[in-house]
């Protein structure tokens, strides 16, 4: 058993949980997915930051936009569009939790338009304003 004596022993724990876990999903997912979405999938996570467009993604998977399009709904049950917005959204939580970045500048980092439509989409996946998410988050890390 490991003793957690600080602040930063507990994130160093969950940073190595979350990293375990990840690598785990991944072999899931190769398992489930064909290589063309499983290049999308893994692109889509290491950009999120960046403009992804369907054609971007498509060239990075080597098929054409509109096959991709059909395929990834197929694999995943969803659109591509979804996905990465529910991709995004859940980096923004991370971010509001661990770091002290305003929404404004969270919302630009993750390539949304603006910040009142961040907030929108914010509230619609995790029933909660961002700030409100936030504040929740940080009382109760400090307990």
């Amino acid at each position: 058993a490991e003793t957690l004596e600080s602040v930063e022993d507990v994130i160093d724990l969950m940073e190595r949980m979350f990293l375990d876990f990840t690598i785990k999903m991944k072999g899931q997912r190769e398992e489930r997915y064909s290589k063309p979405i499983v290049r999308v999938l893994s692109f889509i996570e290491q950009n999120l930051s960046e403009e992804l467009s369907v054609s971007i993604l498509a060239s990075h998977a080597f098929v054409s936009p509109n096959y991709l399009c059909k395929l990834f709904k197929k694999e995943t049950g969803q659109t591509i569009a979804l996905y990465i917005q529910a991709k995004r959204i859940d980096e923004a939580a991370k971010m509001l939790q661990f770091t002290d970045y305003s929404i404004l500048d969270i919302s630009l980092f993750l390539q949304f338009r603006n910040q009142s439509y961040f907030t929108r989409i914010f509230r619609e996946r995790m029933q909660i304003t961002p700030g409100k998410y936030r504040r929740l988050r940080m009382s109760s890390v400090r307990g």
